[in-house]
């Protein structure tokens, strides 16, 4: 439909066209739903006139494998990154979609990380909108068992790695699914305000305020630049290091339930 071209004026040639009527009212960007679904031609001309109405707009399409293909310069800016929130849920909660055991080590942890940023340009990988959950997928909290020290080390590691941290409504709360629902709707239920049901309401919330806080003081956590340091399959413990024309950072994450003397 979208090589209509009553369907292509509506969207990019017509005067008041949907690609810059909004960027010219002052949103910063697209979000492209199953963009991989629509001609690559209808990007190209779409991505170039979002460009010429604000050259920083920031485009990014949805897609749940490799996206490679549309990060070009030509089409998308990044991607909802699908396969950094599968590396994530595997080493961490060790659950696949199917509540099947998929636990990974650290090594294939980083191996899995590593394919993403071999395959898409560093100005995609280091801007792609990372997740750990989203209305089409499971409550990471309930792919996690309920337990809250996996739950609790993803969100470090999110937070913390290079890219853009993408927060579903309630993650903040550590909100799970609706009790005896299935996939969807469960996880698009009404959000969680107070802490009528929720322990780790507060303690959760407290802890994506305290990471925000320093990923925004610390040049170096909003930086491209990142490289593995450490990784011990045995121990379970992952470190990499990020850094800035003016400081660096070190993060180890500790996958296991013991404490690890380095």
């Amino acid at each position: 439909i979208t090589t209509n071209a009553k369907v292509r004026d509506y969207f990019i040639n017509e005067a008041g066209a949907i690609s810059v009527r909004w960027i010219n009212f002052g949103v910063d960007g697209w979000r492209l739903d199953v963009a991989n679904e629509i001609e690559d031609e209808f990007w190209r001309a779409f991505r170039t006139k979002v460009k010429e109405a604000n050259p920083e707009a920031y485009i990014v399409g949805e897609y749940w494998g490799n996206a490679a293909k549309w990060l070009d310069g030509t089409m998308w800016d990044s991607t909802m990154n699908y396969l950094f929130r599968a590396a994530v849920q595997n080493f961490f909660a060790g659950l696949d979609d199917d509540g099947k055991d998929s636990q990974t080590t650290v090594n294939e942890f980083d191996s899995a990380l590593y394919a993403i940023a071999s395959d898409y340009p560093e100005p995609s990988y280091s801007t792609a909108l990372n997740l750990l959950g989203s209305h089409d997928t499971w409550r990471f909290i309930d792919r996690c068992g309920g337990d809250w020290t996996k739950l609790r080390a993803a969100v470090i590691f999110q937070m913390t790695y290079t890219g853009a941290p993408m927060i579903y409504y309630g993650a903040e709360n550590g909100m799970s699914q609706w009790p005896g629902a299935k996939k969807d709707p469960g996880d698009r239920a009404a959000m969680e305000w107070e802490n009528y049901s929720n322990p780790k309401h507060e303690e959760i919330n407290e802890l994506y305020r305290k990471l925000i806080r320093i990923r925004l003081s610390h040049n170096a956590l909003r930086s491209p630049h990142i490289r593995t340091i450490y990784r011990h399959d045995a121990d379970k413990v992952y470190g990499y290091a990020r850094r800035s024309t003016d400081e660096a950072v070190i993060v180890i994450i500790n996958n296991s339930f013991i404490f690890i003397l380095l």
